[in-house]
């Protein structure tokens, strides 16, 4: 279930914990100082990676009263994907043109510096939203949906990620952007490197 973060909510959060492949230059910017990256949904539609490309990345499709709809974004949204898949080495085996798994140790913890930081730093994205992604756009999602749920709805060839995302739903009158980051204040206690270690690099070489 998809949920807009709001520490204020007497709704408890829920967050597995979850991990991300991604170039380990980029993962000790993220752990050591705090820069989080949420990538432009539309560039995943560009992309020609077969695990990360998705023609179909930020479509809504449902069916109502046996008629498939689909609706479109007309404002620039972001996302930061990892996955609940909890072996890093398996994550790794599915990303390989990167070289890093990060851990994270407190998702709520990262949900709520994100949170706090986006009024002053990104005023034309959020509120943040955060779920995992379901695999239904195949065959047209039956379930009641709000506005956003289309940023957390892929094709059923997709399901084997395990993907969880959080999301940065875009404005009306907001520039579209490749990137957006967030600086948070680092991030030691909520993320590790979970990949490379010894005992992952012999899997992956046999």
């Amino acid at each position: 279930m998809v949920t807009f973060y709001d520490e204020k909510t007497t709704i408890e959060h829920v967050v597995p914990t979850v991990f991300k492949a991604m170039e380990l230059r980029y993962a000790h910017e993220l752990i050591e100082m705090g820069r989080v990256c949420f990538s432009n949904i539309e560039c995943f539609a560009r992309d020609e990676h077969p695990e990360r490309g998705d023609r179909n990345e930020g479509k809504t499709v449902l069916v109502r009263n046996g008629r498939r709809c689909t609706a479109d974004y007309l404002v620039p949204s972001y996302v930061w994907c990892c996955t609940m898949d909890s072996n890093p080495c398996r994550v790794m085996n599915t990303w390989s043109d990167r070289d890093c798994v990060v851990q994270v140790l407190d998702a709520l913890e990262f949900a709520r510096r994100i949170a706090g930081s986006l009024p002053c730093q990104c005023p034309d994205v959020g509120p943040l939203a955060m779920g995992p992604v379901v695999y239904t756009k195949t065959k047209g999602g039956h379930e009641h949906v709000n506005w956003v749920d289309g940023l957390f709805q892929k094709d059923q060839e997709f399901d084997s990620q395990k993907e969880f995302r959080f999301a940065l739903p875009g404005r009306t009158g907001g520039e579209a952007k490749c990137r957006v980051f967030v600086d948070i204040e680092p991030c030691t206690e909520v993320f590790r490197i979970a990949w490379p270690t010894a005992e992952c690099l012999d899997v992956r070489t046999r």
